[in-house]
């Protein structure tokens, strides 16, 4: 299993996408707990790689960008984008 760490920079962008879209909390939520999950147990099978270490993992509405630290097991969640569209 690996832990999840957030940024603060995409704690802030979790923060703003529901100050943004308060009807959508809970989808966003939802969306959250789903890529937690996947991250925490495969982090490579539910995501694409990107440039340098860099990973993305999509989980509608929301898109995430992550990096894996394999020697503590760790996965950092970089940037979180989010796609209002229904």
């Amino acid at each position: 299993m690996f832990s999840i760490r957030v940024t603060d920079e995409a704690f802030l962008q979790v923060r703003r996408v529901i100050q943004q879209f308060p009807s959508r909390k809970g989808e966003v939520a939802q969306a959250l707990k789903m890529i937690k999950s996947k991250l925490g147990s495969d982090p490579l099978g539910c995501s694409e790689s990107r440039e340098d270490q860099n990973r993305i993992c999509i989980q509608q509405p929301l898109s995430l960008f992550f990096t894996v630290d394999f020697e503590h097991d760790v996965v950092v969640i970089t940037q979180l984008f989010f796609n209002p569209k229904p």
